[in-house]
């Protein structure tokens, strides 16, 4: 079995015996490529998006945010490709022209809303909306857009990980056995607070047998904590998964944005369009049970592609976790 389908799967189980809750319909695409959906509040009170708004994508990386709609206003951050902003209001009587790699763009200033809140000015002839999109390649999560609990990176130190959630509930480690019938045998005990688990393993333990993710080494470790997995070697921490079912303080912070248990599909759709519409797997083809894949390239070895995988149940997010394809 393929690691993609392994994770897959795994993600499918966890999400099939969680508990099912009532969800509200998904609300479909108007004519106008906007998304009409009710005001959705974050946790932080942070208004996401209303009936007001129109969403459009910025489709050239490095777009200048400012406080004034002038080119020499105050820069309050650059955005990102294919970053959602929502449009507040237009200026048609601030008009620019823009020279851009030796094309002339023509457009004017518009105020927007980011999905972290903030608002500001933005030149509109480097924003497309979602129908205008398709010849576009997509965009996946990276690594540093991404803040597990909003705390903790992807990539931390043995430290930063107990000074942000904690000493771990379940240590897992493996040990390398020249007997194949000893194979899959374990040791579990508890020793000051903490379950661990010693399972032994074949010699040729690694990644080319799926064994890990990150590390291709039988020296890892596997941390857990209230839901979230990470990989440990040599005081380096690099995270494997999170589940929002399993503890309602999870969350992932993407650039701003909050992903957890009460985060819908169709939010996730429309912050990533494409990608959502090229890399969505439902399982047994069921809309309830669906999940999606942003992709990028591994860079601890060659050759690797990764992925990070949201599934859904009924709407909902459910699981955030991490594969490769070798």
């Amino acid at each position: 079995m393929t690691i993609q389908k392994y994770i897959t799967l795994l993600s499918v189980i966890i999400i099939l015996v969680s508990c099912k809750q009532n969800q509200k319909k998904p609300v479909p695409v108007t004519d106008n490529d906007i998304v009409e959906e009710k005001e959705i509040i974050e946790k932080n009170k942070t208004p996401i998006r209303s009936k007001t708004d129109t969403l459009y994508y910025v489709y050239a990386n490095g777009l200048t945010f400012r406080e004034q709609p002038s080119l020499t206003a105050k820069k309050i951050s650059t955005l990102k490709y294919l970053e959602p902003v929502y449009l507040l209001k237009n200026h048609p009587d601030k008009q620019e022209t823009i020279s851009d790699e030796g094309n002339t763009i023509i457009g004017n200033w518009v105020y927007v809303r980011l999905l972290n809140g903030k608002k500001g000015y933005l030149f509109n002839g480097f924003l497309r909306t979602v129908n205008e999109l398709d010849s576009l390649p997509p965009k996946g999560m990276l690594a540093e857009e991404l803040l597990i609990n909003g705390k903790l990176n992807i990539k931390s130190t043995k430290e930063e990980f107990i000074n942000v959630l904690g000493k771990p509930d379940s240590i897992k480690s493996f040990i390398v056995v020249e007997d194949d019938d000893l194979v899959g045998e374990k040791n579990e005990y508890y020793y000051e607070d903490i379950y661990y688990i010693e399972e032994n393993v074949a010699e040729y333990f690694g990644t080319e047998e799926g064994d890990l993710m990150w590390y291709d080494s039988p020296e890892t470790q596997l941390f857990y904590k209230n839901g979230v997995a990470y990989e440990e070697l040599n005081n380096e921490i690099s995270f494997l998964s999170i589940n929002f079912m399993s503890d309602e303080n999870n969350f992932l912070d993407y650039d701003g944005f909050r992903i957890d248990s009460q985060t819908t599909k169709q939010e996730i759709i429309t912050i990533f369009p494409i990608t959502t519409k090229e890399n969505k797997w439902c399982y047994e083809n069921k809309e309830e049970f669906c999940s999606f894949d942003f992709g990028f390239m591994r860079t601890k070895d060659t050759g690797s592609e990764i992925s990070w995988n949201l599934s859904f149940t009924n709407q909902k997010a459910t699981t955030f976790s991490f594969y490769y394809y070798d």
